[in-house]
C-alpha cells in the first residue's frame, strides 16, 4: 500500500515546468500500475482465511491470476472493440469522400447544394459526437463490466486506457482529440480535488483513536512510511539501472522526486476507509 502513490498534482507540476519527459513517465507510470496492483493484492489477502499456509499461499497466487488476468482481458477486450468500429467508422467516411462526385462533373442547383452541405454538417457532428462518447464511456463500461464480475475495475480501465490510446486515438479527428484532452485532464483534476477534500473532512469528521495512539505514534508512522518508501525507490532503481545505459539511468534527483511524488497515496487513504 506503500507504493500506491497518486501524483496527479505532481505531474501538473512537472507540465508547468517543462520537467524531464523520462521522469514524467516514470513517476505516472508507478502510480498507475502501482493503483492497480495495490487494489488486486489488497482484496487477495482481504480475504485470506485460517488454513495452512501453503494453502493461503497458492490460493492468494490464483486469486491474484485470475483477477489481474480477467481484468486485462475485460479492458483490452473493449479498448479493441472501440477501435475496430471508429476505424471502419473512418474507412467509410474516406470512401464515401472519394465516391462522392464533384460540382463540375455533376452540376446541382443552389438548394441541393445548401441541402448537401446541411447533411454533411450534420454527418460530421454525428461522428464528432460518437467519437467523444466511444472514448469517454468505453473505459467506464469496462470498470463496471469488471467490478460486476467481482474483478478489479481499477486495472480494467487502466489497460482500456493504454489500448484505447494505442489503437483508437489514431482513428479520431483532431477535434475529437482535443476536446479528449480537455475532457481526460478536468476530470482527472477534479478527482484529485475531490481526494484532497474528503482528506481534509476526514480529519474532522471520523472518530480517530488518537488518545489510544497518541502523538508519538502517529510521527513514528509517518518516519516509518517515509524510510519506507525510500527504501523502495532505492531498490527498484538500482534494479533498474542495471539494465539503462549511461544515458538514460535514473539519477539521484530523479530518485528524491519520485520520492517525495510518492509520498501521499489516495488509494490506500480510499481502501482503510
Amino acid at each position: 500500500m506503500i507504493s500506491a502513490t497518486d501524483p496527479v498534482a505532481v505531474l501538473a507540476i512537472f507540465k508547468e515546468l517543462d520537467a524531464d519527459v523520462n521522469l514524467y513517465s516514470i513517476v505516472f507510470g508507478e502510480s498507475i500500475f502501482n493503483d492497480a496492483i495495490g487494489i488486486v493484492m489488497y482484496e487477495t489477502v482481504k480475504e485470506l482465511g485460517s488454513g495452512s499456509f501453503a494453502g493461503e499461499i497458492f490460493g492468494a497466487l490464483s486469486k491474484f491470476t485470475i483477477i489481474f488476468g480477467g481484468s486485462l482481458l475485460i479492458g483490452m477486450a473493449s479498448a479493441l472493440l472501440v477501435a475496430f468500429i471508429q476505424k471502419r467508422q473512418l474507412n467509410f467516411l474516406r470512401h464515401k469522400d472519394i465516391e462522392e462526385p464533384n460540382d463540375a462533373s455533376f452540376p446541382r442547383t443552389k438548394a441541393e447544394g445548401d441541402l448537401n452541405k446541411r447533411q454533411k454538417h450534420f454527418e460530421e457532428q454525428q461522428t464528432f459526437n460518437s467519437e467523444i462518447s466511444m472514448m469517454i464511456l468505453c473505459p467506464w463500461v469496462s470498470y463496471l463490466v469488471a467490478d460486476g464480475l467481482q474483478l478489479s475495475g481499477i486495472v480494467a480501465i487502466l489497460t482500456n486506457g493504454l489500448f484505447l490510446n494505442m489503437y483508437a486515438t489514431p482513428n479520431i479527428s483532431k477535434g475529437s482529440g482535443k476536446v479528449l484532452k480537455i475532457a481526460y485532464e478536468t476530470i482527472a483534476y477534479s478527482a484529485e480535488t475531490l481526494v484532497f477534500i474528503f482528506l481534509g473532512i476526514g480529519v474532522f469528521a471520523f472518530d480517530h483513536p488518537l488518545e489510544r495512539l497518541g502523538f508519538g505514534a502517529i510521527v513514528l508512522t509517518i518516519v516509518n512510511l517515509n524510510i519506507a518508501r525510500a527504501l523502495n525507490v532505492l531498490i527498484v532503481t538500482a534494479l533498474v539501472n542495471r539494465t539503462r545505459s549511461d544515458a538514460t539511468k535514473i539519477t539521484s534527483d530523479q530518485k528524491f522526486v519520485m520520492w517525495v511524488a510518492g509520498l501521499r497515496g489516495a488509494m490506500a487513504y480510499a481502501l482503510s476507509m
